[in-house]
Formats: structure tokens, sequence, C-alpha cells
């Protein structure tokens, strides 16, 4: 256990302090009971606008990737991390300011899932979708059907992770909230 979750044994985190030679983006792919948490950006959202998307960002500069990702958890969603599972994912994009490394998490997580809080508006609707459901990212492009592997990917890595104790109690998604 590191930073009040567990971290599965393996999970490739690069060290960021020293910065990295390409822009990187951290994508998180966010679970609990089974499903994992989609959102789609705002039209004006500065990565993938208007799109359907997992939990993403840019580390700050000095962060480590654990703290990036315990940080756009908590930024975008207001929740905790549990534990971190796996990369469920990495690519490199092309974009107008050049190239972009996109890294992601398959994190499950823990709070008031139902209701995802932001100081930052980032989405303007959210779900929540099993293996079953990720038909969503039919008709996305290149980006849909990376989206849909890693979805796939991060649900399944989950789902074949050891049991862990649970290092702090929070409402799963299938628990009614008082």
């Amino acid at each position: 256990m590191r930073d009040g979750f567990w971290i599965e044994p393996g999970v490739p985190l690069p060290d960021l302090r020293q910065g990295t030679t390409r822009p990187l983006l951290v994508g998180v792919v966010a679970i609990s009971a089974g499903r994992a948490f989609l959102q789609r950006r705002l039209g004006d959202h500065p990565a993938f606008p208007g799109a359907l998307d997992v939990i993403t960002g840019f580390p700050h500069p000095g962060e480590s990737m654990v703290g990036a990702i315990a940080r756009l958890v908590a930024e975008e969603t207001g929740w905790q991390i549990r534990r971190v599972v796996s990369c469920a994912g990495f690519t490199t994009w092309r974009t107008p300011a050049g190239e972009l490394v996109e890294t992601e998490y398959a994190v499950e997580v823990a709070g008031a899932l139902r209701q995802p809080k932001s100081d930052l508006p980032v989405r303007d609707y959210f779900t929540w979708a099993g293996c079953d459901e990720l038909d969503v990212f039919a008709g996305l492009g290149d980006r849909g059907a990376y989206l849909r592997s890693v979805a796939d990917r991060a649900l399944r890595d989950v789902a074949n992770a050891p049991d862990r104790p649970i290092p702090f109690p929070g409402d799963p998604l299938h628990n009614s909230y008082r």
C-alpha cells in the first residue's frame, strides 16, 4: 500500500519528476462494481472536446505518475482511489501541436459514485458501462476504438485482480446513498 491505496505489483509508473520529452496525457479508467466510468467532455475542453472519454489530464511539473492519477480522479470526480490495478493502454496521437503520448490506468474508486463532482467544468454527461456496454464508443473513430479496448482491458484486469483489504470505507456503485 502506498499513498493510502494499493498499487498492484508490476504496474509501470514512470518517474515524471524530471519531466518528459513529449507531452504526456494520463488517462484513468475508474472502475467500481464491474463498471467503468465514462464522461462526455465539454465542447470547449482542451483535450478531445465533445468526445466520450475516461478521466484524463496532464501531469503537473514535478508530479509523480501516482500523484497525477490521484489528483485527476479527485479533481474530476471527487472520488478516492482504492487501488491502481494495471496499465490498461498506451498510445501516441498525432495532434496539430505534435505528438501526444497517452497512458491509461485501471483504477478502482470509492466515494459518491452516482454524483461525481468537479471544481472544474469537465463534462456534460456521464455513465457507467460494463464490458457488454462498450459499444458507446462506436462511431468515434480511432480514439473510440482505442478507448473501447482500454475500457475492456481495464474491466477485465480489475475483475481478475486479487482481492485486497479495502484501505478505507466507501460506497460501492451498487449501494444506495444515505
